[in-house]
């Protein structure tokens, strides 16, 4: 019997994978450096720079890589 067992990626990976994506629609992934731009944004959030406003706010970074598909569902995200 075996077990099922998800492979790691780094944050740092997860980001890249994101961005990769988000590129063609000119928007980025961003992560808030201070207490109140986390309690404000959540600690990650997507920005449009067309538009110039955020499109996604308090972003959880494997579901929502998973939504690009960029990250399988046999991957999960160290330290998230």
């Amino acid at each position: 019997m075996t077990t099922k067992q998800k492979v790691l990626i780094t944050t740092r990976a997860a980001k890249q994978r994101i961005n990769r994506a988000l590129k063609p629609d000119l928007q980025t992934l961003k992560t808030a450096r201070t207490p109140q731009a986390i309690i404000d944004c959540g600690r990650h959030y997507v920005i449009d720079h067309r538009k110039n406003y955020m499109v996604h706010f308090d972003v959880d970074l494997e579901s929502f890589g998973q939504d690009l598909g960029v990250i399988q569902l046999w991957e999960a995200v160290a330290g998230e």
